[in-house]
């Protein structure tokens, strides 16, 4: 069985302002029983709490690439009768270089918006008061959310990276993938380098193999340098024409 989005990411160290919270845990309880009570399941203010921080996270990825309102008329107008969204996933085991890579892929493709799937992880985790990560209840609502802010940016197009499966955003509208991959070795050392334990490296291994096994068009960056590696990406998603959105 495939592990779920969340459980493939590793924990970024990055500190929490208590003060952005939505739902504190200053109770008795534990930080995710308050989360629950406060914010339970199918209450959806976690996703309300963070639209305001959505526009501004989007406003910064790449500016230029957000239409103008006459734009978006023209864009709309092209697009009459057809119901796509030109999403391009990018999938990558942890150690692939998915997040050093986003700043040459914004410059290489300046029309697109470049965002990694952790990109509102942080926010996210101060309104809730705990670690996504740790709390397998919250990984599907923010694989709704990011579901949501990728669709809201439509008719831009949008590079999304991340460790998720086609299988597993199945429901999502995604035009085209691509995995980026390196070999097992250098994945290895790049893990140790971060500090990961033996069986995370051991389980981003199995995540590389797994995705290797789609069938899916790969490009191997283990000899590239970062700027090679953006232009072989970059160069792939030109060429890979859209396909029609999943959704009727």
């Amino acid at each position: 069985m495939a592990r779920p989005c969340a459980d493939r990411h590793h924990q970024n160290d990055i500190g929490w302002d208590e003060t952005a919270k939505c739902c504190t845990a200053s109770d008795s309880n534990s930080a995710e029983q308050a989360f629950s009570a406060k914010c339970g399941a199918g209450d959806r203010r976690l996703e309300n709490c963070l639209q305001a921080r959505i526009q501004r996270t989007i406003s910064t990825i790449t500016p230029s690439a957000m239409m103008t309102g006459s734009e978006l008329s023209r864009q709309e107008l092209t697009l009459a009768g057809r119901k796509t969204n030109h999403i391009h996933y990018i999938l990558g085991a942890p150690g692939s270089g998915k997040t050093v890579i986003i700043p040459y892929l914004r410059r290489l493709l300046p029309d697109w918006i470049v965002i990694d799937w952790d990109e509102l992880m942080l926010p996210a985790e101060r309104l809730a008061g705990f670690p996504i990560r740790d709390s397998e209840a919250l990984w599907k609502p923010y694989e709704a959310l990011m579901k949501s802010v990728t669709e809201m940016l439509a008719p831009n197009p949008v590079l999304l990276l991340g460790v998720c499966t086609p299988a597993q955003l199945a429901e999502w509208p995604i035009s085209g993938w691509t995995v980026l991959d390196v070999d097992d070795g250098e994945r290895a050392v790049r893990l140790r380098r971060r500090g990961e334990p033996s069986h995370a490296i051991h389980e981003a291994n199995s995540d590389a193999a797994e995705y290797r096994a789609l069938g899916l068009r790969t490009i191997d960056v283990t000899t590239l340098t970062l700027e090679d590696a953006a232009n072989a990406i970059a160069t792939n998603i030109r060429m890979a024409p859209p396909t029609l959105s999943r959704r009727s």
